[in-house]
């Protein structure tokens, strides 16, 4: 069972409406203890300590917080997602690794 625990689920100034998953991946063990932190999001559909699986909708991408007005792709806009190993991480990269070998990518 790979479940996600909603760590976080807010409103966060520059990030707009936020959030974060705990992982805890018993298969995937470089997962296990990590945080998913999605942000830019139009609604928030879950509340901290919901468990979601892969799949499960969190929330809707959207244009909230500094990214406000990119409606679009060719308007810059986007869904921000990082991997952190701490819960909420600092100014700058602390407490964030590259996320790509954690995604799959499809064509």
């Amino acid at each position: 069972e790979n479940a996600t625990v909603v760590a976080t689920a807010q409103e966060l100034k520059g990030y707009g409406f936020t959030v974060t998953l705990q992982l805890d991946c018993p298969d995937k063990p470089a997962l296990h203890g990590l945080f998913a932190f999605y942000s830019h999001l139009d609604r928030i559909d879950v509340v901290v300590g919901q468990k979601t699986y892969a799949g499960n909708q969190i929330g809707l991408s959207g244009d909230t917080g500094n990214a406000k007005g990119m409606t679009t792709v060719a308007k810059g806009g986007h869904l921000h997602f990082e991997i952190r190993t701490v819960r909420r991480a600092g100014l700058g990269l602390n407490g964030r690794i590259d996320p790509l070998p954690f995604v799959t990518l499809t064509q």
